[in-house]
């Protein structure tokens, strides 16, 4: 479902990360200071179908970005680094 009809929404502004996951009615949706992330690693496999970020924040493992093209997965990581 989600390679199909899924949306991110992914913001970083005034100190804050806001990360949006939407599916058809399945929604999930993280809000932390940039502060707490800790430990931003790029993924990107061989294949490229699943390039992705994830970090850890609050003791948990996030991934974020799902599907991105390589330079965007490694633009991605560098904000949340920047930000941080």
């Amino acid at each position: 479902m989600w390679r199909g009809f899924g949306v991110e929404q992914i913001v970083i502004e005034n100190g804050m990360f806001s990360w949006t996951r939407t599916a058809l009615f399945w929604k999930r949706k993280l809000e932390l200071p940039v502060t707490e992330i800790a430990a931003i690693e790029t993924v990107t496999p061989w294949h490229d179908l699943s390039n992705h970020v994830e970090f850890i924040a609050r003791g948990s493992r996030y991934r974020i970005g799902d599907m991105l093209r390589r330079d965007e997965t490694y633009e991605l990581a560098d904000v949340l680094r920047r930000a941080n």
